[in-house]
């Protein structure tokens, strides 16, 4: 079985050694990793470069020819992937030792599985570990299961990355496939972590209690859930996007059964 990175990278020189060094060090190898770069400024295609030289690990970088923001940089990483299982990556964490390992066995002891998540404990930028974790975050604030939804703690199968293959512009990359899985009912989340999670001020991701700043108790989860819910009545369009994303996915799943594939699903070479 052929195990894939789709990572985007942008601007990551401060971290992606580190992420780079803790695939290469995988108890189970990824057997490519996918980096498209989306016009770095900075010295992380040469940090690649030099990892892969040093390692072994079979990377393959790619430099985008214009900017096409974070889900259009992951359709191209993710685009170039021939593995049977794909993980996204992000440039900036740095995965358990075990993780592809584990993960793998999961989808092993479950075939149907389209889609596996795994949990992630949050850092500071220096990788010291804050005690907390998405999964238990939400658990604490009384959330469903489904709303953990982490592109970088995500793998799939070949079958849902074709299916999910082109990724709208219009949504998130890993709203759009893990909710493909979740819509099919073939996603498996599970409660243990196989990474740290960096956040340092520059994430493409924020809000949803990615972060430290000390409403972490029972009631700080349930004024934040409370305002979710609240958000999607009063910002004038949460429900409305909701609507159209389940329309999409509707949409996708019809084009496929009826046998006809979006011509850009095809992988890059």
């Amino acid at each position: 079985m052929k195990v894939s990175i789709a990572m985007a990278s942008y601007n990551g020189a401060a971290w992606i050694e580190a992420q780079l060094m803790s695939l290469a060090a995988q108890t189970r190898v990824p057997d490519e990793v996918v980096i498209t770069d989306d016009q770095s400024t900075d010295d992380t295609g040469a940090i690649a470069a030099e990892v892969a030289a040093r390692t072994g690990l079979n990377i393959a970088f790619h430099a985008n020819p214009a900017r096409l923001g974070v889900t259009g940089n992951f359709n191209a990483a993710l685009s170039r992937c021939s593995g049977d299982i794909v993980f996204f990556c992000d440039q900036d964490d740095v995965w358990d030792a075990g993780k592809i390992e584990t993960v793998l066995a999961e989808f092993a002891a479950h075939p149907k599985a389209l889609c596996v998540m795994n949990d992630a404990r949050f850092t500071d930028g220096d990788l010291n570990r804050t005690g907390l974790t998405k999964r238990a975050q939400i658990a604490a604030a009384g959330l469903e299961e489904r709303v953990f939804v982490m592109g970088c703690c995500a793998a799939f199968r070949r079958a849902l990355v074709d299916l999910a293959l082109p990724l709208p512009e219009a949504e998130t990359h890993d709203g759009w496939i893990v909710g493909l899985a979740d819509t099919l009912g073939a996603t498996r989340r599970m409660g243990v972590a196989l990474q740290d999670y960096r956040i340092h001020g520059g994430n493409a991701a924020g809000g949803f209690f990615i972060n430290t700043s000390g409403q972490t108790g029972a009631a700080g989860m349930a004024r934040r859930r409370a305002g979710r819910f609240l958000a999607k009545f009063t910002d004038g369009g949460g429900l409305a996007r909701e609507a159209a994303s389940l329309a999409r996915q509707l949409a996708r799943l019809e084009a496929r059964a009826a046998g006809s594939v979006p011509a850009a699903h095809a992988r890059l070479a």
